[in-house]
């Protein structure tokens, strides 16, 4: 019997590996056909990376996939800077305003009124956090500028956490360069982008590192990276997140940086590859572009867009990028079974 269940942990683990594998690349070649067409009409439509997607489908998808920190994890920020995403995520699945009519009127109020309240709904917002979100900020400026963003629209009354660092590929002292003195929108931790500022020390951290080490149920549900042509660095801190599985999405933003700091994109797409995710350019409509998919002329795509990625067996993903037109890059890799059931 020991025998027998021995191998099946063994075949457990070789389907884990290996699965996305035999599923992508077994695809036909009419099938893969049809779909570099449908990506080439997006392509040619697509003059700007189109970043309404990740508020007008991801944000509103996510929450067929998303049910609450204790279950799925915390949203992760990498660069905060003036606060736009992290508002965008506390507004979409936060219970902000209901928490401060609670603490800021119905005290306010007489006990015989206090009946009348939302406090007498029949179906009140849960007393836990709706969402839990970490933001990482490196530089003063914009750091001091979230904290009273913070302050100003209540996030505290969700499970808002503003961290004082950089996402990098290893923890440790980085150099930063910035204008200390103005909100830089061009601060960046690669030399070559930062060119002309003032460098100065700041700490930097994996997201690797942070998972395991930093977070209750050492998992995320997404890490967001806009962070001025160091992505793929903070990508390559997230590879054992990625393995392991317990980073479920990334959204991260390619643009002309990339080039200047000496980065392509296939090693970012061929990164999550490696452990079983694919990746989706978020154009007028999102397109698969990993593998047999990835363009062969990156000039036909914008300058600058974002790209989301997760496990290619991950329900979740079809859910969040369901497709409004006729083809579906995901049926191809739609398993009968969840994503948290694979782990």
């Amino acid at each position: 019997m020991s025998r027998v269940l021995s191998i099946c942990a063994v075949l457990n683990v070789v389907q884990s590996i290996d699965l996305h594998f035999l599923y992508w690349n077994d695809m036909s070649p009419e099938r893969l056909e049809v779909l570099k067409a449908h990506q080439a009409e997006v392509f040619a439509k697509s003059t700007v990376g189109h970043d309404h997607h990740m508020h007008g489908i991801l944000f509103h998808q996510m929450r067929h996939v998303y049910y609450s920190p204790e279950r799925d994890g915390p949203f992760i920020d990498g660069g905060g800077y003036r606060g736009d995403f992290v508002n965008d995520v506390i507004t979409t699945y936060g219970r902000v305003d209901y928490r401060r009519y609670e603490k800021q009127y119905i005290p306010k109020l007489k006990p015989e009124d206090q009946n009348y309240s939302w406090r007498a709904d029949r179906c009140p917002p849960d007393e836990t956090p709706a969402v839990s979100l970490y933001s990482f900020e490196p530089t003063a400026r914009a750091y001091e500028h979230l904290r009273e963003r913070a302050r100003i629209f209540g996030w505290a009354n969700e499970q808002f956490s503003l961290v004082r660092a950089a996402l990098a590929d290893k923890s440790g002292k980085l150099d930063m360069y910035s204008s200390q003195d103005i909100l830089d929108s061009k601060a960046s931790l690669d030399s070559k982008i930062g060119n002309g500022r003032t460098a100065h020390q700041e700490k930097g951290v994996s997201l690797d590192t942070f998972i395991k080490k930093s977070l209750p149920a050492k998992k995320a549900f997404l890490a967001r990276l806009s962070i001025n042509g160091y992505e793929m660095k903070a990508l390559q801190g997230a590879k054992k997140s990625l393995a392991s599985r317990t980073l479920r999405y990334t959204l991260w933003e390619y643009s002309p940086m990339w080039a200047q700091a000496g980065y392509n994109l296939k090693d970012a797409i061929d990164l999550h590859w490696e452990a079983g995710y694919l990746c989706n350019a978020m154009l007028a409509e999102p397109v698969v572009i990993t593998e047999s998919l990835f363009p062969e002329d990156l000039s036909k795509l914008p300058n600058r867009f974002y790209v989301f990625c997760g496990y290619a067996h991950d329900n979740g993903l079809r859910l969040i990028l369901k497709p409004s037109g006729k083809e579906d890059y995901y049926a191809h890799t739609a398993r009968p079974y969840a994503f948290q059931e694979q782990r």
